[in-house]
């Protein structure tokens, strides 16, 4: 393993399958979701608060997960290996730090690097208010190109908050796409399903169980539910003997801390599809149980693949969603050009 950095864990599915973790108070089956997969939200949730100890150990104060970053799944992440995880710091800044979780699978023969997680936290004292962290240092040539990389991946994203996609620049040829999509499901009326037909809500209410260190509600809790929710809804797009896996997730961010007591809002729906891919958005409000305010906590897109069996053979979704109100089409728009980008990168 090319690991950076002391920090390292295992999650030895293959090799001691009834292993126990501290984490999850169980084995092997609290990974595992209805259908014998990977657990991808357990999974999520475990990397965070794993990646959240360590990145408080470094920050020298307590921290909170402001945001997970982009990321694609491009080899599919399954139960029948061990996940060798190294945790590092990349990067501070004045109030935060990225920390990154490199995913390696071990299947007894070889080990091959899977994935890379990367979480942002922030410094937070007693009263949970933003506070300087311990700053990171570069101490060699690869650190600091690691370095450069995070910075570059923060830029990035505050560019795209500044400049985000608005309604006159969808272009013609988008515009000509969406509407041959229409003149297809008026031909035939199965073969589509408007946008907001698509949309769900779900309910829960926050208890103790879900606290974290700071007596607020664990974000991983979150995170886990809302993918969750998007694994199921993908169902209904795909046939009966195959499954969804999720092939990229969205940048996350997690905008409010939650408390408990208060009820959270999910609301899902399925904003694109092409061939045998989809995306499902899932955003996710609180509700203050006594004032009634309610407020915006994640906006988490998760892009999904129909597949199953051990040769994962992907098929195509069962109907294409059709955008109509600007904001879909925008939302459709962006998946559209951030799935031409992935093929060309190929």
């Amino acid at each position: 393993m090319n690991k950076i950095g002391k920090y390292h864990r295992v999650l030895p599915f293959k090799s001691q399958p009834g292993f126990q973790e501290p984490y999850t108070r169980n084995d092997k089956k609290f990974f595992t979701n209805s259908e014998s997969q990977l657990d991808l939200g357990k999974f999520l949730a475990y990397l965070d608060i794993s990646a959240g100890g360590i990145g408080m150990l470094e920050a020298g104060t307590k921290v909170v997960t402001a945001a997970m970053e982009s990321v694609a799944i491009k080899k599919p992440l399954t139960l029948d290996m061990d996940y060798e995880l190294a945790f590092y710091i990349t990067k501070s800044w004045n109030k935060s730090l990225e920390v990154c979780v490199e995913v390696f699978g071990n299947n007894g023969d070889t080990v091959d690097k899977l994935v890379d997680f990367y979480f942002t936290f922030v410094g937070v004292d007693d009263n949970g208010k933003p506070i300087q962290v311990k700053e990171y240092v570069p101490k060699t040539e690869k650190e600091t190109k690691i370095a450069a990389q995070a910075q570059a991946r923060k830029d990035k994203y505050l560019h795209s908050v500044k400049t985000p996609l608005t309604i006159e620049q969808v272009t013609e040829e988008e515009i000509g796409i969406i509407n041959n999509l229409k003149t297809h499901n008026e031909d035939d009326p199965n073969s589509g399903v408007f946008v907001h037909n698509t949309q769900k809500e779900y309910l829960d209410s926050m208890v103790l169980r879900d606290i974290n260190l700071h007596g607020r509600i664990f974000g991983g809790y979150i995170l886990d539910n809302a993918f969750n929710i998007a694994w199921h809804e993908a169902g209904d797009f795909i046939e009966n003997d195959r499954l969804p896996l999720v092939a990229a997730i969205n940048r996350v961010n997690f905008l409010s801390p939650i408390n408990v007591g208060e009820k959270i809002r999910y609301v899902v729906r399925t904003i694109y599809t092409h061939k045998s891919s989809l995306v499902q958005e899932v955003v996710v409000f609180a509700e203050d149980k006594k004032t009634k305010k309610k407020r915006k906590l994640n906006d988490c897109v998760f892009t999904m693949v129909a597949a199953s069996g051990p040769d994962r053979i992907k098929t195509e979704v069962l109907k294409q969603v059709i955008p109509i109100t600007d904001e879909e089409i925008i939302k459709w728009v962006e998946s559209y050009r951030n799935q031409k980008q992935y093929e060309q990168s190929k």
